[in-house]
């Protein structure tokens, strides 16, 4: 393959070609196939990985040799067992040293990670300054509302634009909704989606939620408050999303098994 002109091409203009390409099933079976030295370039550049936790050590050395522009991460939950703060942690170092990343998918759901995973994970991602799009899955892990006060620093990710949070039934109170309110002050952020089911917030956390009217970038909104406690107060606070001086333009609010009031 490398004969000819094709040889004297300099590396960079190979990542320029890769990024032309469609994402993954064309780069994975074509361009990134063809030689060894082309594997080497552009190895992680754009990944999707599935990982036993005691994988992370060896996937962070090879990230941080690399530069990762697109990364989608989950663990695989067939293991014994699952992923603890120590390697979240860990983890976030490595994320912490790529400067291009712009595109992150971390699935952590069913693990043991917890607030201390959420705060290092946030506090690295948060002064990441190319990433653009986030979504990173919580769900029945042991993070409580000291961990989501901490992923509220993702409101400072300066390039933030789309972001997604699961972080079902983990016990979240108000106090854990009230930190998700400070989404309301992300100054690039046009996209949000949180997903709250099956936690233990009422009407002073939906009230704190109703206040993402007032980010001036967010245009879709999609909240989910499903199997929580929000009753007849937090739902009025709620319908303020649907205000039409509001930015928000697309709005999907899920309320279902909720106690409401409403005759």
């Amino acid at each position: 393959f490398f004969s000819g002109p094709m040889a004297v091409l300099p590396d960079d203009v190979w990542v320029m070609v890769y990024e032309y390409l469609p994402r993954f099933k064309v780069r994975a079976t074509g361009i990134m196939q063809t030689c060894s030295q082309l594997r080497e370039l552009l190895y992680l550049r754009h990944a999707k990985c599935c990982l036993r936790p005691s994988a992370v050590p060896h996937f962070v050395e090879l990230a941080r040799r690399r530069q990762v522009q697109e990364l989608h991460l989950s663990f695989d939950k067939r293991t014994r067992r699952s992923l603890r703060d120590d390697e979240a942690c860990l983890l976030a170092s490595a994320l912490e040293d790529s400067h291009v990343l712009t595109h992150l998918s971390i699935d952590l759901s069913f693990t043991t990670v917890g607030d201390a995973g959420a705060r290092a994970l946030a506090a690295c991602l948060s002064c990441s300054p190319a990433l653009e799009d986030l979504h990173l899955d919580l769900s029945n892990t042991k993070l409580g509302d000291a961990g989501v006060e901490a992923l509220a620093l993702l409101c400072n990710t300066p390039s933030l634009r789309s972001l997604s949070l699961i972080l079902r039934d983990n016990g979240l109170s108000d106090a854990g909704a009230e930190a998700l309110a400070s989404f309301r002050s992300a100054p690039l952020l046009h996209t949000l989606r949180l997903d709250l089911m099956s936690n233990e917030i009422g009407d002073t956390g939906a009230t704190w939620l109703a206040e993402l009217q007032h980010c001036i970038s967010l245009h879709t909104l999609d909240l989910d408050l499903g199997s929580n406690h929000v009753g007849d107060a937090g739902s009025q606070a709620l319908a303020a999303l649907g205000n039409p001086l509001s930015p928000i333009r697309t709005l999907t609010l899920d309320l279902s098994s909720s106690p409401l009031l409403w005759a």
